[in-house]
């Protein structure tokens, strides 16, 4: 009797102890699914957040296209202002290069009457232009120097020294037609006493600037 109560509370304890055990590993796996159940939480607000950075993402993209296709029509817009920058230096180049010819063959004279080979300039086409020229008197003279359009006296410099040269500098922004004759007259007056002559050797010259074609 007593051998089968001993085998009774061996098999007894055998249960418990596999009650035990299982009780551990239910224990242990709940402990898992809250553990799986947190991190499939954060994953979804993870994958939440991929979404929105997705959309973020792609209209981004979507802005820098419009913008590339901004710039690209800038770029056209600059090329052809660069074109048409060229175009002017181009005519201004040319224009240079004329007023250095006339430059080349500047005379002066004195009188009420024109003289051809005064002309300083003939326009081919209209222009406003801004006319600078320094005149130099010879030692001890004074001279009247005017810069005329069309014949017309348009600005008026009186200059001399009865001690060294004279420098004067006149200035006049012109509207000049086309055929209109510009020049340097160095007027004969009673007050400067016959004194026409104008000192060259680069110390008289003009400065002629296009300011609009």
């Amino acid at each position: 009797m007593a051998t089968q109560i001993e085998v009774v509370l061996t098999t007894l304890r055998t249960v418990m102890d596999h009650n035990t055990r299982l009780e551990n590993e239910l224990t242990r796996t709940n402990q898992l699914l809250n553990i799986l159940s947190t991190e499939y939480a954060s994953t979804k607000e993870m994958l939440h957040s991929f979404t929105k950075d997705y959309a973020l993402t792609k209209q981004n993209v979507a802005a820098l296209t419009t913008e590339q296709v901004s710039t690209k029509n800038e770029l056209a817009v600059l090329t052809t202002e660069q074109a048409a920058t060229k175009q002017k230096l181009a005519a201004l180049s040319t224009e240079y290069g004329s007023t250095k010819d006339e430059l080349a063959a500047l005379s002066t004279e004195h009188g009420s009457t024109k003289d051809e080979l005064a002309a300083l300039t003939r326009e081919h086409a209209s222009t406003k232009d801004e006319l600078c020229p320094t005149i130099m008197s010879h030692y001890a003279e004074d001279i009247q120097t005017e810069l005329v359009l069309k014949g017309v006296p348009i600005v008026y410099s009186y200059d001399g020294d009865i001690r060294t040269y004279g420098t004067g500098t006149l200035s006049a922004v012109l509207n000049i037609a086309v055929g209109d004759d510009v020049w340097i007259r160095i007027m004969n007056n009673p007050t400067n006493d016959g004194n026409v002559r104008v000192h060259g050797n680069g110390w008289s010259w003009l400065k002629k600037t296009l300011l609009v074609s």
